[in-house]
């Protein structure tokens, strides 16, 4: 199947056989290309996410560093991290530094931060970058 078919941190039908869990690391569109790696493989840590398509509802507009905690799948445990505006403080983008690296972050999914039980915000990941 074609790249269309995967998803960063996919472990299941990748038909590769081996007894060692494997899973995507990366995918390349342009390239045509699917990274496979081990489970604690470093190409599946990211520290740093920008989101664009951004819903913030407890503030108006991220102007300085705020700690929050963040979460990129709704199952998974709050981490700790910083929002900041991006580079050139582009009001349609935002930008989430993890305290320590996140496991499969994909591009397109969703990412939500959070002051304690208030929902600060959250967007569209649009990159991920940082291991």
């Amino acid at each position: 199947p074609g790249v269309a078919y995967y998803t960063i941190g996919q472990r299941r039908r990748l038909g590769l056989g081996t007894p060692q869990r494997r899973y995507v690391a990366e995918i390349d569109p342009t390239a045509r290309s699917v990274r496979i790696v081990p489970g604690d493989h470093p190409a599946l840590f990211r520290r740093e996410v920008v989101a664009t398509d951004l819903n913030l509802i407890a503030v108006p507009r991220i102007e300085d560093p705020m700690r929050v905690t963040a979460k990129i799948r709704y199952n998974m445990a709050d981490q700790p991290a910083v929002l900041e505006p991006t580079v050139g403080s582009d009001p349609e983008r935002l930008h989430v530094r993890f305290d320590e690296p996140v496991r499969a972050v994909t591009p397109g999914q969703s990412v939500v931060c959070y002051q304690g039980d208030v929902v600060v915000g959250g967007g569209i990941i649009a990159a991920a970058a940082g291991g």
